[in-house]
């Protein structure tokens, strides 16, 4: 049986979505600040601190400036999206 174009693309969607939720610790739709540094720390980098966490979300969402605000940071749309284009 051959799954359509439009199955796999809801399954990677699902997927991606997945992922972002385990990620989004504080469950804000955001992976912010804190979110970043709980999950560096739980892969065993201590050091991990916000400027890097700034530095990332800079990165990852091409904005000049991050505020340390709850909602700041890569939403789950940016998320979906850069794994997406990945493919």
């Amino acid at each position: 049986m051959k799954i359509g174009k439009k199955t796999r693309e809801k399954d990677d969607y699902s997927e991606i979505e997945e992922i972002f939720n385990l990620l989004d610790t504080d469950h804000d739709g955001f992976l912010g600040i804190q979110d970043i540094q709980t999950v560096m720390n739980s892969l065993g980098e201590i050091g991990f601190d916000e400027t890097m966490c700034k530095s990332l979300i800079k990165i990852i969402t091409k904005r000049d400036e991050i505020s340390s605000h709850k909602n700041e940071g890569i939403s789950k749309e940016t998320f979906i999206e850069i794994f997406k284009n990945e493919n």
